[in-house]
C-alpha cells in the first residue's frame, strides 16, 4: 500500500509538471520541467495555455490545439483556430482577402457545431454570427476596392440556427434575451427564437439586477430576465437598478422604486438633492455608467 501511494504521488507530480516552450532555429517546441522533449522544435508558433489549451501551428495553413499534457485535441487541419472557452473553438480558413477568414465553431471533440461560413463568431448566450457581403467598387493597383456590409444572425447553444444572418446588429442583454436591430428598429427575442417584441421604436438596455430597462413611446419601464413586463413604461427617466432600487423621474420630480415597481421614496423630490441623499446612504452609486 505504501509503495502504491508513493507511485501514485510520483504519477501526480509528473502530470502536474508544466510544459515549457523553447526555441531552436526560429522554430518552437515543448518540453517538461525535467527537460524531456514533448514536441520537437518544428512549430511556427506555440501559444500560451488558455483553459489548459494551446494553439500550435506548423505553417500558416496548419493550425491545431493541444492540452497541457501535450495531447493533440484538434489536428493541424485549419488555417485559423481561436479558443472560445474551455470546451469549444472558433475555426476557419482564409478567404481571398488578406487577414480575412470564414469561421465556424468546433465542439470539444473537433466536430463542426457551427458551419464554417461566417466572418466572425461571438459566444455569449448563444452564438452571434456575422456575415459580410461585399461589392467591388473598383480596382486600385491590382487590388479590389470594396464596400462591405455586415449582417448578423444567431445560433442557440446547441448549434441550432435561430435567426438568419440578415440583421444590422444583434447583442445579448442577459442569458435569455437578445436585442435585434434592423433598419433603425429594434426587436426583442428569447434565445430560443421566440419574438417578445416585434420591430419598433422600442429600445432595450442590458440587464442589471435581473431587470432589463426598456423604452417604449419615449417612456421607460422594466422587464424581468425573460422579457415579461414587470414595471410599466411610465417614467420620463429611470436609472438602472442598484442595491435593489432605481431612481425614476416623472414631471421633473424624482423618487425610487423597488424591483417590483413599488414606490420606496415618493416621486416628489428634487432630483439633485435626492441623489445627494442616496450617495450619503449608499456611497458612490455609479449611476452615470454608460448603459449600452
Amino acid at each position: 500500500m505504501f509503495a502504491f501511494a508513493i507511485a501514485f504521488l510520483c504519477f501526480q507530480y509528473l502530470n502536474a509538471q508544466e510544459l515549457i516552450r523553447f526555441k531552436e532555429n526560429d522554430k518552437y517546441g515543448l518540453k517538461d520541467e525535467s527537460g524531456k522533449i514533448i514536441f520537437e522544435p518544428e512549430f511556427l508558433y506555440i501559444s500560451e495555455f488558455i483553459h489548459n489549451k494551446s494553439r500550435i501551428a506548423k505553417s500558416l495553413d496548419s493550425v491545431g490545439v493541444i492540452n497541457e499534457k501535450g495531447e493533440i485535441l484538434i489536428p493541424l487541419d485549419y488555417e485559423y483556430i481561436s479558443i472560445l472557452d474551455s470546451t469549444e473553438y472558433e475555426f476557419g480558413k482564409r478567404t481571398k482577402y488578406f487577414g480575412e477568414y470564414k469561421m465556424g465553431v468546433l465542439d470539444q471533440n473537433g466536430n463542426i457545431k457551427i458551419p464554417m461560413k461566417y466572418n466572425h463568431v461571438r459566444k455569449i448566450n448563444g452564438y452571434i454570427v456575422t456575415l459580410n457581403k461585399d461589392s467591388i467598387v473598383s480596382e486600385v493597383y491590382g487590388s479590389d476596392l470594396r464596400e462591405v456590409q455586415s449582417f448578423y444572425g444567431f445560433y442557440d447553444l446547441n448549434g441550432k440556427l435561430i435567426l438568419e444572418p440578415k440583421y444590422n446588429y444583434i447583442s445579448a442583454l442577459n442569458d435569455n434575451l437578445i436585442r435585434v436591430s434592423h433598419n433603425d428598429k429594434e426587436a426583442l427575442y428569447h434565445v430560443d427564437g421566440t419574438m417578445i417584441f416585434d420591430f419598433s421604436d422600442n429600445y432595450y438596455y442590458r440587464q442589471t439586477e435581473n431587470r432589463v430597462k426598456f423604452k417604449q413611446n419615449q417612456k421607460l419601464g422594466f422587464l424581468d430576465e425573460n422579457g415579461n413586463v414587470v414595471i410599466e413604461p411610465i417614467y420620463e427617466y429611470a436609472f438602472n437598478f442598484r442595491h435593489g432600487f432605481s431612481v425614476v423621474r416623472i414631471n421633473d420630480k424624482c423618487g425610487t422604486i423597488n424591483l417590483s415597481g413599488e414606490v420606496i421614496r415618493e416621486i416628489k423630490h428634487d432630483c439633485k438633492m435626492l441623489m445627494v441623499d442616496l450617495e450619503k446612504e449608499y456611497g458612490a452609486l455609479n449611476f452615470d455608467r454608460p448603459e449600452l
